[in-house]
């Protein structure tokens, strides 16, 4: 699905996000990260939360339940 509404939050979240870092961070490709940014994937709930752990240490249940709830509702 291109255009997601999960893809467009993500895409500006990470925009001042070193993309490189966050995939040695979760584990996997530089291009995984962009595949899910365009919408061409989502992550796996391990990857999802690893990220929401990375990216809001302080609030990443928030996030992780924001970002699943987007995810789930495009299936």
């Amino acid at each position: 699905t291109g255009g997601s509404m999960f893809a467009t939050e993500l895409k500006k979240i990470l925009k001042d996000v070193n993309k490189c870092e966050l995939a040695r961070v979760l584990g996997c490709h530089r291009d995984t990260v962009a595949k899910w940014q365009v919408g061409k994937q989502v992550p796996t709930v391990a990857y999802l939360l690893r990220m929401c752990i990375y990216l809001y240490p302080e609030q990443w249940e928030q996030a992780y339940l924001r970002f699943s709830v987007l995810i789930e509702s495009e299936k």
